[in-house]
Parts: structure tokens; sequence; C-alpha cells
């Protein structure tokens, strides 16, 4: 999924109704940008999968014609499956004047505008930024740019790792959570999911200056090379000492990375990368804490290296996974 583009899973999960919270969010925006796409995702809800008597060679000919005489740019072709085109061609059937720029996944905002790209369950993406800086987005994830304007400010929901193209005339600024970060030069990566108790920056290289907004007062935190910082509940921003740079980078390899985590959050980042929810038969279970990396992870291997390290037993129910007693 480029930054133009509405991915494939993120639309069918909006019509089946079963998009996240911010996925919708993206999904209604992109709508609201242009009255013709929501008739093309009517379509895609109305007619479903599976159903064959809706789409006629007539339309599947017309359609198809008018997209492989369009120009290259004109619609992204891998966006257009097979579904998509079936779908499209019941639009074409229906408002008869339906072209193939009424289907472009693709926007060109006004200057001063903004962009957003998200990711899904087991999603990951990237966007290169006009002034070089690279964007590299990790699962179930939100990131929205300034594009065309002279300051660079991004604003993030999830995880992302940032190669900032440095510019002292015009600082590169992330806001996350409540936490603003500078760059001083330098490339970094910054957790932000709303379900952890604090915003994580982690410096690659160079370095990043770690604030917040919610006290005008707050000093901001100065981090270096191969340093972590945090800003929690209290609005402060605080150095992890302790704290391992590679484990917050891990994801951009496709690694699984846990440094003694809880495995209440293991099971929340399971539940980011895999279609899975993963649930504790007892609270004390869900305390239990794990170290680990599992390179190019695969759900059950990862289950299973979890129970035997434990010592714990688990149980699979199609998306239900339930951690219980202790192995005998």
């Amino acid at each position: 999924m480029s930054q133009h583009e509405i991915s494939d899973a993120i639309l069918d999960r909006f019509v089946a109704g079963e998009a996240s919270a911010l996925e919708r969010a993206v999904v209604e925006a992109w709508l609201r940008e242009r009255p013709d796409r929501a008739a093309f995702v009517a379509a895609l809800r109305d007619r479903g999968e599976g159903s064959q008597d809706w789409s006629t060679d007539a339309a599947w000919s017309a359609l198809r014609a008018r997209i492989d005489a369009a120009p290259p740019h004109a619609m992204p072709r891998r966006w257009l499956t097979p579904r998509v085109y079936a779908a499209a061609a019941a639009v074409f059937v229906a408002v008869g004047t339906l072209g193939v720029l009424a289907l472009r996944a693709r926007v060109t905002p006004p200057v001063g505008a903004f962009r957003d790209l998200a990711t899904g369950r087991g999603e990951r993406t990237s966007v290169t930024l006009e002034d070089g800086t690279q964007i590299r987005l990790g699962v179930m994830s939100h990131v929205r740019y300034s594009v065309g304007a002279a300051a660079r400010e991004v604003t993030l929901s999830g995880a992302a790792s940032f190669d900032v193209t440095h510019d002292r005339a015009r600082p590169f600024v992330v806001h996350a959570a409540g936490a603003q970060i500078v760059d001083l030069g330098t490339s970094f990566t910054v957790r932000a999911y709303a379900a952890d108790s604090a915003v994580i920056v982690a410096v690659s290289t160079g370095r990043v200056s770690l604030g917040t907004t919610a006290r005008a007062n707050a000093a901001a935190l100065e981090l270096g090379r191969g340093q972590v910082g945090a800003v929690g509940a209290s609005g402060d921003a605080v150095l992890q000492p302790a704290a391992d740079v590679s484990r917050y980078s891990a994801w951009l390899d496709g690694r699984l990375a846990f440094d003694n985590q809880p495995l209440s959050a293991v099971a929340a980042e399971l539940g980011r990368w895999f279609v899975v929810d993963v649930r504790f038969a007892s609270p004390a279970l869900a305390r239990r804490r794990i170290s680990a990396v599992y390179s190019q992870p695969d759900l059950t291997a990862v289950l299973d290296a979890i129970a035997a390290s434990l010592g714990v037993s688990y149980t699979r129910a199609g998306r239900v996974v339930t951690f219980g007693a202790v192995s005998k």
C-alpha cells in the first residue's frame, strides 16, 4: 500500500464490518474526499462475496476497456483485484457515467494539506516524503503527514521508524499521544499504541529531543544513539537506562522481540501481527514475563515457544487463543 492508496485488506474489512476504529476513520476520510467513492464502496457492500447475478459481460467488457485505455498513472493496477473489478463493473452499470478517474485510489491533495497512511493486522508499509525522509509504518498503525507545507510535521498512532533528512531551518517533528519528538539529525523509532502506558522513542543514529505537550513547562529530554526515552502518564520525558534499542526496531526486519515483557503485552502484540485474540485463564498468567526474539514469526511456532518457555498450555478455537494451566 502506497501513501496514496487504501489497501484491499483494509477496504475489505471496512465493507465486512470488521475494520478497526482506526481503519474505519481512515476509510471514512477517504470516502469524504469524493462522493463517487461512496457509490463504489456501496456496491462492494451490497453485492458481497459470491454474488454472481449482477456481473454482466457487457459491463465487465466496458469497464475493462476503459481501464486498459487509461494511462498507467491513472489507476493503480495492484489495487484492482478481480473482486474490485467486479464491484466496479456493478457501479458502472448502475450509474452509467462512472469512469476510471471515479475509481482512482490516488489522491493529489492541495498544497499545505495532509495525507494519511494506515496499516491493518500483520501489515507494514513505507512512504518517502518529498524531502527524502523515509517513514516505515508498523502493524495496526496510522500516520498523518503534511504535504507541501513549510513545517515538516507528522502525527502517529502505533509504531513507526523515521529516517529523517535533516534540515536545521525546518525541524522534523513527530506528535504521538502527547509526546513531541524533534529531529536533531537522526533515525529513530517511535511506539505509541493507544493501549500502551507510555510513548517510547528509541534512537538508532544521531539525536532527538523528546518533549511533551501535556505541560508547557516540562523540560525536553535529549536522546542520543542507542538511548531509549519514554513519556508516560505523568507527562515527563524520562530516560530508560536499561532498555534495548534493538527490541523497538526488530519489527523492521520482520522480527517479534520481547524484553522482560508481561504476557498481557505479548498478547496485545500478537493481536496486532495476527488475526487472533489472546486470553488468559487467570490474571496471574497475564502477569508472567517473557524475553524472546522470534525471527519471521509464525503464530503456531510463537505460541508453542511461549508455552514451552513458561511451562503453560494453550488452546485455540478459531481466532481465540487461551493460555491455561501450567503444563504437566
